[in-house]
């Protein structure tokens, strides 16, 4: 019990993705530990010495785990690492190797997309000045970290009452995620600048696409 909780303590030093360059070795430590958490969580639940535990060793003939133990042990995994086994995967466990590998295809699959999520998007923007300005329309596009986000709102509050921003997002953005951009965006109404949020459908254009 003590070493799973060691292995558990540092599990969950790793087990949050983050941005930055120490965003790989966190990937890495966290495959490295998920084998052997995994090891004292079967060794724990099932009550068998953790050094038996092998690739090739049933759970069902040489463990003596039945479908019901099999669901437990899911719920177990879950507990301990944060990582949910789908129905269909856990019906396919046959041993502990597969018991493995099914947790890392789920993990690594979790990883990508909570690594994704996180990322800023990539916007193209347009400031588009009053009718009554001399001055051409600016356009920006970059990725949209806080100071990226910080120049293009200095931009368009620089433009002044009666401009707005058009602001194009990569197509794969969540609806929820769109959501989110215009709410960040919507104060920019008290200072006079209107905001567009759209979906871009053809990168490198300027023109208007249809909206999200």
């Amino acid at each position: 019990m003590m070493m799973l909780l060691h292995i558990g303590r540092l599990w969950s030093g790793v087990a949050s993705p983050a941005g930055g360059d120490g965003a790989g070795s966190r990937r890495s430590a966290r495959r490295r530990l998920l084998e052997p958490l995994l090891r004292e969580i079967v060794s724990a639940h099932l009550g068998v010495d953790r050094e038996a535990l092998g690739p090739e060793v049933s759970l069902a003939d040489d463990l003596a785990v039945d479908s019901l133990d099999l669901v437990e042990l899911g719920l177990a995994v879950e507990a301990e690492t944060g990582v949910a086994l789908p129905d269909v995967l856990l019906a396919d466990v046959r041993t502990y190797g597969d018991l493995v590998e099914a947790v890392r295809a789920v993990d690594c699959c979790e990883t990508i997309a909570e690594s994704r999520a996180a990322e800023p998007p990539f916007v193209w923007v347009q400031v588009v000045r009053p009718t009554e300005c001399a001055s051409a329309d600016l356009y920006r596009d970059g990725w949209l970290t806080p100071y990226n986000a910080e120049v293009i709102l200095e931009d368009a509050m620089r433009a002044g009452p009666g401009a707005r921003i058009e602001v194009k997002v990569p197509p794969h953005l969540t609806t929820g995620q769109v959501a989110e951009l215009r709410a960040q965006l919507a104060w920019l109404a008290e200072h006079g600048v209107g905001t567009r949020v759209m979906r871009q459908t053809s990168p490198g254009t300027r023109s208007p696409d249809v909206a999200a």
